[in-house]
């Protein structure tokens, strides 16, 4: 006769009921989180379809750089006075090519002006006149620098050496605000800085018409 299986751990615990599970509550977000979340991605797209249009831009125009070259320089008096304090008289003058060197570039000179400087001292300063350049074009320009001014001894030993082979160095500076025009559109304002390092010859009034023989063709750096 068989008997019935019995539980082998009568009165077994298997421990406290698990209680079901309550939804998870989310807080709803707010409307300044989602304007927040919208202006930023706006912005995102806003820089990357302004990125893009400037790469074709690039692309299509190729910009290069405005090219400044000093053609001619001549002095017709530089002299240091030996009173107390020290003036200089100057009377430079000068003829410049600018050189727009691009084919579908147009550049407008809204402001132009030059400077002299002699041992790093200023000495001279003259506006220019504003113009439009169109492509591959070459202007000319001849700031002319005359007058007196106060200069204080450290100048004396440089004039005194360069004053001994008639030729001094200057330093041309061109301070510019262009606009570019890339087809029909039009660029805002920059700044560009231009140095001329040119070597300049004492010119001698003795009716030779070949004096300023002596300059050389000179190269500006031109700075954004």
């Amino acid at each position: 006769m068989q008997h019935a299986q019995q539980n082998p751990y009568p009165g077994s615990y298997y421990g406290p009921p698990i209680p079901p599970q309550q939804p998870s509550y989310q807080r709803p977000r707010s409307c300044f989180c989602c304007l927040f979340s919208t202006i930023i991605k706006a912005f995102i797209g806003f820089c990357v379809a302004l990125a893009v249009i400037i790469l074709v831009l690039w692309l299509v125009y190729r910009p290069h750089k405005i090219k400044f070259s000093v053609e001619n320089a001549s002095l017709s008096d530089f002299s240091l006075t030996t009173t107390s304090p020290t003036y200089l008289n100057y009377s430079l003058s000068t003829n410049v090519s600018i050189r727009n060197p691009n084919k579908k570039v147009g550049v407008y000179y809204d402001w132009l002006e030059a400077q002299a400087l002699y041992s790093r001292r200023r000495f001279g300063w003259t506006p220019l006149p504003t113009f439009y350049q169109g492509h591959k074009n070459t202007t000319l320009v001849s700031p002319s620098f005359s007058g007196r001014t106060a200069m204080d001894s450290g100048v004396i030993d440089v004039f005194r050496n360069e004053n001994s082979t008639r030729f001094f160095n200057i330093d041309l500076w061109f301070f510019a605000r262009v606009r570019y025009k890339f087809g029909s559109l039009i660029t805002r304002r920059y700044t560009v800085r231009v140095r001329c390092d040119i070597r300049v010859p004492l010119v001698v009034n003795n009716g030779n018409s070949n004096n300023n023989s002596g300059f050389s063709w000179t190269e500006c750096f031109v700075d954004y």
